[in-house]
């Protein structure tokens, strides 16, 4: 489960590192428009000023982003016991993998569990198996007057006479069943709670990416490409496109988080469902 964490965080800071290089060409785009307007007269310094602040800004989080998934891929190879350094080729896309066709019978902790119940059960049957008469049998060989072998055979029932002690020894067993049954029923309670919340958050979350996708995402895009040209030509203002700009990287940085959360969601949920605690 670590490993796999670990794992869609290095594609997650891999997203990042695709967005922000976008970033940065947007504020460069900014920057350069703002110079050549500035040349001219049309607008004063701070314009300026302001796409060089937000430019810095940008590499500065490039170069943060950029340790992270450093330290992160340096970590997942030491889970991973890896020679050589391994990177994630692949891009953070929705997880195919589905826990629908499990079961929460199939948790490990709740066969754990079952296993310490059966092992209660078994006590019992051991303790009510000696309140039952044993039999007792056996063969002696002797000789008579020193000269002829004579076969001698025992039998005996042994009937256990403090039956009480035994019965205490029963009740106390069938108590343990008792306890481990709760334990289960109180386990499989909250397996269906988690089970539960983490079903309701990836819905959410593939809500929200739904609608980014199919509706902010395009949107901003044709606003942006837009405002980009009305700003080069002196039909907006720095501020107004500077907002536009702001936009643009807040709504695209929403989807990456959505997805990362999703996929996150969606490995825990594998996680409670599965055989093994991996």
């Amino acid at each position: 489960f670590q490993i796999g964490q670990i794992h869609y965080k290095l594609l997650y800071l891999k997203a990042l590192k695709t967005l922000q290089s976008e970033n940065i060409e947007l504020y460069t785009d900014f920057l350069k428009a703002s110079k050549t307007r500035f040349e001219v007269g049309e607008i004063g310094i701070s314009a300026q000023l302001a796409a060089e602040t937000r430019l810095s800004q940008a590499l500065l989080k490039q170069q943060q982003n950029e340790d992270a998934y450093t330290i992160n891929c340096s970590l997942f190879n030491q889970w991973i016991l890896s020679d050589t350094l391994y990177e994630p080729a692949q891009e953070l896309s929705i997880l195919k993998k589905s826990a629908s066709d499990s079961t929460l019978n199939d948790n490990v902790h709740l066969q754990l569990l079952k296993a310490k119940r059966d092992l209660a059960i078994n006590a019992v049957d051991v303790q009510e198996a000696q309140l039952l008469p044993q039999i007792n049998s056996g063969v002696k060989l002797q000789n008579s007057f020193g000269v002829f072998p004579l076969f001698a055979f025992q039998a005996g029932v042994n009937v256990p006479l403090f039956k009480k002690s035994y019965k205490g020894r029963i009740d106390a067993a069938n108590i343990q069943v008792k306890v481990q049954e709760a334990n289960i029923a109180a386990e499989q309670q909250n397996l269906e709670r988690k089970q539960m919340d983490l079903h309701y958050r990836m819905e959410q979350e593939m809500k929200t990416m739904d609608h980014l996708q199919e509706y902010l995402i395009p949107l901003i895009d044709k606003q942006s490409t837009l405002n980009q040209k009305a700003y080069r030509e002196g039909i907006i203002g720095y501020l107004e496109y500077l907002d536009s700009l702001e936009q643009v990287i807040k709504v695209k940085r929403l989807y990456v988080d959505a997805l990362y959360s999703y996929n996150i969601t969606s490995l825990e949920l594998s996680y409670w469902m599965s055989k093994s605690s991996y």
